[in-house]
């Protein structure tokens, strides 16, 4: 343990360790090695990533430093000079979460160092803008593909091949641009309400005022073809039909695209020529009596198993399900499963692979088995800091990539924790990204979408 200096006979009797657990940084302690390029003092110089100040750390006076609010005497917490101090038996000290003093006196602050962007390592290493800090280094700036602009609404992002592409919105765009950067290209323009979309080699698809949109890949300037039509939809023949019903989410997968509508998920051909049109799953109320009466909204398919997110509460029920069936191939309405009841907030979004559903619930991210046989998912595979909502995902293999309303993008291995254990902290990767609401990766990268219409990555 080390000890805050002057204070050796109280620390040794402390009531808490963390009162002395902390060392300062700032003036009247070791002055950190400067970085290649920089001085110790008073010059700058490039760290990990980030960057490193000179002089003094966050005071700005000299002499010895009191280490901010540490150990400082007091009755409350209001006596205690600096930010985040708390007064504990008399004395002033840090929290276990923000275990280390940066700065002196009233400019004194309670910081992690292991994960503050602002003091990563030591008080003085500042993270460049939008990277973070994960175990005491600072990641890498994202990289900036697109620029920010006004009215592009909301961006929601797939990657095909060597491009990204993506809808907006409010200004009723459809576009792509290289994942290696480059000029952005208009695909289709007049799209009222772009929102989902999807891709395989052959096209891309998305959905605007309420129906299927598809330009052919690869792409060649010209109209977009209307693949399926709202208002020629067919509907479950023993359910109402929703009032103004809409197609909401698709999903593409072995040439055949999934849409939702009305209370049932749909497959049609890619190819618009092949008009075959099959209802593959119905949203059903499983509490007693069962009814059909659910609103698909986000789907996701494999080579035999679909999976869609039902939001919205239904005859008065709590929460939102996220149900899924199995048929091999997937022709036939049969072995429908209710994968989960929502606790916290159901987002439309639902991804699947051999084994898993995964889902966000809120401000937790959750899986639970394709052939579960009962609602009751694994514990939270991840929990957003903050209890901040989660707004978007997209997973590899091996982990989930997840932005927040913090405006973090955040990264957890895709495993929930041990049985009777909290989920550990994701990693935050970037920082200050305002309101994200499209997550993609692909092999080597992850990609985001914000709401003043930025696209941005950063390394896996």
């Amino acid at each position: 343990m080390a000890f805050p200096r002057f204070l050796l006979p109280v620390c040794a009797l402390a009531f808490w360790p963390l009162a002395c657990s902390s060392t300062d940084d700032g003036p009247g302690t070791k002055t950190p090695a400067p970085p290649s390029g920089g001085s110790a003092a008073g010059g700058s110089g490039t760290a990990t990533a980030g960057t490193t100040t000179g002089g003094s750390a966050l005071g700005g006076s000299s002499g010895v430093a009191t280490g901010g609010g540490s150990a400082m005497a007091c009755t409350m917490t209001a006596d205690c000079l600096g930010t985040g101090f708390v007064c504990k038996a008399n004395l002033c000290g840090c929290t276990t979460d923000v275990p280390d003093v940066c700065g002196t006196g009233a400019d004194g602050a309670c910081v992690n160092k292991k994960s503050n962007a602002d003091h990563c390592g030591d008080c003085a290493t500042k993270c460049d803008a939008g990277a973070t800090c994960v175990d005491s280094k600072c990641t890498k700036k994202p990289v900036e593909l697109l620029a920010p602009v006004a009215g592009c609404g909301a961006m929601h992002l797939v990657i095909q091949g060597p491009n990204v592409y993506w809808t907006e919105a409010t200004s009723g765009k459809v576009r792509s641009m290289p994942l290696a950067g480059g000029a952005a290209v208009d695909i289709a323009t007049g799209q009222t309400g772009a929102s989902q979309i999807a891709a395989d080699a052959t096209g891309v698809y998305w959905v605007a005022g309420g129906n299927v949109m598809k330009a052919a890949l690869p792409f060649a300037a010209g109209a977009p073809v209307t693949l399926k039509d709202s208002t020629k939809v067919v509907p479950t023949a023993s359910a109402d039909v929703v009032a103004g019903a809409k197609i909401i989410g698709i999903a593409v997968g072995g040439g055949k695209l999934y849409y939702t509508f009305a209370h049932d998920v749909h497959q049609i051909s890619t190819d618009k020529a092949v008009t075959t049109d099959i209802i593959v799953g119905v949203a059903v109320n499983y509490d007693e009596p069962a009814k059909i009466e659910g609103i698909p909204n986000g789907v996701a398919v494999n080579d035999t198993m679909l999976a869609w997110t039902d939001v919205g509460d239904r005859s008065g029920v709590e929460g939102d399900d996220i149900l899924e069936e199995s048929a091999t191939p997937l022709t036939v309405k049969t072995g429908y499963v209710e994968l989960a009841q929502s606790v916290g907030g159901l987002k439309s979004q639902i991804a699947i692979d051999a084994t898993y559903a995964y889902w966000i619930d809120g401000a937790r991210f959750v899986r639970n088995k394709l052939a579960a046989t009962a609602p009751v998912p694994d514990p939270a595979i991840m929990e957003s800091p903050k209890a901040s909502d989660l707004n978007a995902f997209a997973i590899t293999a091996t982990n989930v990539y997840a932005a927040n309303g913090n405006g973090l993008i955040l990264r957890h291995a895709l495993t929930p924790p041990a049985e009777g254990m909290d989920p550990t902290e994701p990693a935050s990767i970037a920082r200050d990204q305002m309101a994200p609401t499209s997550v993609v990766v692909d092999a080597a990268k992850v990609y985001w979408a914000t709401s003043d219409c930025a696209i941005r990555s950063t390394d896996l």
